[in-house]
């Protein structure tokens, strides 16, 4: 997982490698504003973004 300002944590959308992780805690995105939504497009492209914890 990455970290960046503005956003909890973002993980690529696709497992290419290593071992998939079956307990782990994830953040789910709810709410960006303009701005976080803008710069992640630009700079997360193939990556989903979390804003929450969620329970995975």
């Amino acid at each position: 997982l990455l970290a960046i300002p503005g956003v909890i944590a973002v993980e690529p959308r696709t497992q290419q490698a290593g071992p998939i992780v079956e307990h782990y805690i994830i953040v789910k995105v709810t709410h960006l504003d303009s701005e976080n939504t803008d710069r992640i497009h630009k700079s997360l492209d193939g990556f989903r973004v979390y804003t929450h914890i969620v329970e995975h």
